[in-house]
């Protein structure tokens, strides 16, 4: 059945579809977000902090790199053991 409120994003047309339980633009695809009270309730709570993805971005991984004189040095070890 066709919807009276055109799409909001293209102003086409809305179908409500019987089979689907949902409403459903023509044109473009566009359906309602219905997001859960508390989901909403946790996103108002928590907008404009950073995140905390961002936060630790740049937190080194693991060991460092050796310099050029460490690796002879050990070079220099392991060819002093086997030889």
């Amino acid at each position: 059945m066709i919807t009276a409120e055109p799409c909001p994003r293209c102003h086409g047309i809305v179908v409500d579809e019987p089979t689907q339980d949902e409403l459903l633009c023509i044109n473009c695809g566009w359906r309602p977000r219905l997001v859960p009270p508390d989901v909403q309730r946790e996103v108002d709570i928590h907008r404009g902090e950073p995140s905390i993805g961002r936060a630790h971005k740049h937190l080194p991984r693991g060991k460092p790199s050796l310099s050029w004189s460490e690796r002879a040095r050990r070079r220099k070890e392991r060819l002093s053991e086997t030889g």
